[in-house]
């Protein structure tokens, strides 16, 4: 059976799932039937038809059965990033394995969390205190997860650092990817032994937060949804929900954005530390 040779680990709200569907883009990659199986990460909940692929080794590289002859293959699960086992597991199935992550200024990135759970309707406080009602929930948990504790980058990485080598590490900036997005992906190519020189289509956006262009149709619109779903092709669902809605933009304010610099500066500082790289920028409010 096909194994993995590379795992995108994160971070969550960094572009990750743009980057999985640009890297199966790649005539010479092949990734994983569904993004998240979290395999690794058995802590994580996850829905029914991930869970299913979890379970067993084999009913997981079942999600790889379509690579082929391809010479990287991979998956996508941003679970991975800060669960406390997940880089001991893949490293004693998978040493050779390759990682990716793609890290997010802390604070924007925990800012899209926040936006997205006002938009799914989860939360109406201000920010700061869905921060500290996340942080409450989230080191209940054992082991603790969630939207917080992901942008513990520098405590993230240490752990990958300790299983894996330098070699089989690239680390890749959200920001170099939103202003050129070719060059990164051409460095992740050669990071993976594929074709560095290949241009991938990247017209379409994904995980974008989107809300409804008609908020006061919704509560005529809900009920016909899943009727509709049923009887319209999948992709003419999808064009029609796509078209009915719009990109979703909530704006931190300084308070804000020094709230989260504040939660995560010894963290920013250390992965400065650990990779080499100037950070100051994410320490501005």
């Amino acid at each position: 059976m096909n194994t993995p040779t590379f795992f995108l680990v994160g971070a969550p709200k960094a572009g990750t799932t743009s980057l999985f569907r640009y890297l199966g883009a790649h005539p010479e990659i092949s990734v994983a039937a569904m993004k998240e199986p979290c395999f690794f990460a058995p802590e994580v909940p996850v829905d029914p038809e991930t869970d299913a692929h979890r379970r067993d080794w084999d009913a997981y590289l079942q999600l790889f059965a379509h690579a082929g002859a391809a010479r990287a293959i991979g998956e996508g699960s941003v679970a991975y990033f800060s669960s406390p086992n997940a880089a001991a597991a893949i490293h004693a199935r998978l040493p050779r394995a390759k990682i990716l992550m793609m890290l997010r200024d802390p604070a924007d990135r925990l800012f899209a969390h926040y936006s997205a759970a006002r938009v799914a309707g989860v939360t109406t406080r201000p920010f700061t205190d869905w921060v500290s009602e996340q942080q409450r929930v989230e080191f209940a948990r054992a082991p603790v997860f969630g939207s917080v504790w992901a942008g513990c980058y520098a405590t993230h990485l240490a752990r990958f650092q300790a299983h894996f080598p330098a070699a089989q590490l690239h680390v890749s900036d959200y920001d170099d990817f939103i202003l050129d997005a070719d060059a990164v992906l051409s460095a992740i190519f050669a990071f993976l032994d594929v074709d560095a020189r290949v241009i991938i289509d990247r017209a379409e956006r994904h995980n974008v937060t989107t809300i409804s262009k008609w908020p006061a149709l919704d509560a005529l619109r809900q009920p016909m949804s899943a009727l509709l779903q049923q009887m319209l092709p999948p992709a003419v669902f999808a064009r029609a929900r796509a078209w009915s809605r719009e990109p979703f933009h909530l704006t931190p304010t300084p308070a804000d954005r020094a709230h989260a610099i504040a939660l995560y500066r010894d963290e920013i500082e250390s992965l400065s530390r650990l990779t080499g790289r100037d950070l100051s920028r994410w320490l501005t409010v």
